[in-house]
């Protein structure tokens, strides 16, 4: 379970850092993977 919390958070910085940066494709791609990323983590949990 923190492993998963792990990897979300990561995830998410290194987002904001690519937001910041203004690579709108990057992002647009990065969010997807985050979205995925969190349903599966989700459903490994069992939330």
């Amino acid at each position: 379970m923190t492993q998963c919390s792990n990897a979300l958070k990561v995830f998410n910085t290194n987002v904001l850092e690519l937001d910041l940066a203004g690579n709108l494709n990057f992002i647009r791609l990065n969010r997807l993977l985050f979205a995925r990323l969190r349903i599966s983590c989700n459903q490994k949990v069992g939330v």
